[in-house]
């Protein structure tokens, strides 16, 4: 039985679509915090902070020393924070290995340049299936839908999980590092 009535089937018009298209509308990205605080009456926050974090810039590796001494004694650095200790293995480029928060982005990235950390390189494989074979990692888990795991498992011949991959891709899926919004450099 349909209910009759509501909005199911009916143009409903959008509040906010002139705002939109023109470029009027607000996003997140678009407010400044330091702008509203200089604006309020009472600032709502003692000091802003910004962070930033270290990131590893190999592909595999495993952290043998890292040193947040010299980012600490940094004047209007409030915190440091060791992500990945030693020892800890980092399996992709770009994981966090430290994060800081001082007072000024500027100060924050200066704290970054004083961390000092030694990677040991790891190998790494792009492929899972050759770094399967060459015994790099455990037996791929594949979703849910395709077996493998703890989900639905094949059902003999010709099951997902019987067949070879029919599109592997060599390369890795990424994403960008930087957000970029229209009319941003």
């Amino acid at each position: 039985m349909a209910v009759q009535g509501g909005v199911t089937g009916q143009r409903i018009p959008r509040l906010d679509a002139v705002a939109k298209v023109t470029g009027q509308a607000k996003y997140t990205a678009d407010i400044n915090l330091p702008d509203i605080v200089k604006r309020a009456e009472k600032a709502p926050w003692k000091e802003l902070l910004y962070g930033k974090i270290l990131r590893c810039p190999l592909p595999h590796a495993r952290v043998r020393r890292i040193d947040i001494s010299k980012a600490e004694k940094l004047p209007l650095v409030r915190a440091v924070l060791v992500i990945a200790g030693e020892g800890t293995e980092l399996r992709y480029a770009g994981e966090a290995v430290a994060a800081v928060a001082a007072v000024s982005e500027e100060i924050a990235e200066d704290a970054l340049r004083l961390i000092e950390v030694e990677y040991e390189s790891l190998p790494f494989e792009v492929d899972t299936d050759r770094a399967y074979e060459k015994g790099m990692r455990g037996k791929p888990q594949v979703n849910r839908w395709g077996g493998g795991g703890r989900g639905v498992q094949g059902s003999g011949s010709g099951s997902r999980s019987d067949r070879p991959n029919p599109c592997p891709n060599p390369h890795p899926a990424g994403s960008p590092r930087k957000r970029h919004r229209l009319g941003s450099p």
